[in-house]
């Protein structure tokens, strides 16, 4: 998978993640990130997971057929969750916790 910690500004654009037996995709105390246009299908874990962030993005991905949550958001504040397609989560299709200021919009 793709793991992004303890970044300031990064942009998580294109890829595809299948197969991991962890995350996805996974940020965890960053800043100004940028998820968008990712396909992260078949994970052990949560298809997106981002934690302890502020001023993140997850925009137009692709999740499906993980393990997990296909997002879960953690301890992070002013997220954007819009325009994703999420399917076939063994858990949630989208879980927040502990967060605050965080959008959900056409998903």
């Amino acid at each position: 998978g793709i793991d992004a910690d303890n970044i300031v500004l990064a942009n998580i654009s294109g890829n595809t993640v299948a197969g991991v037996l962890s995350n996805g995709i996974e940020v965890g105390n960053a800043l100004l990130v940028n998820i968008s246009d990712n396909n992260v299908v078949f994970t052990g874990n949560d298809g997106i997971h981002v934690e302890q962030s502020n001023l993140v993005g997850v925009r137009n991905n692709t999740v499906a057929f993980n393990i997990g949550d296909g997002i879960d958001v953690e301890d992070s504040s002013n997220v954007a969750i819009t325009g994703n397609t999420v399917r076939f989560s063994g858990d949630n299709g989208i879980e927040l916790q502990s967060s605050d200021t965080v959008l959900i919009d056409n998903n």
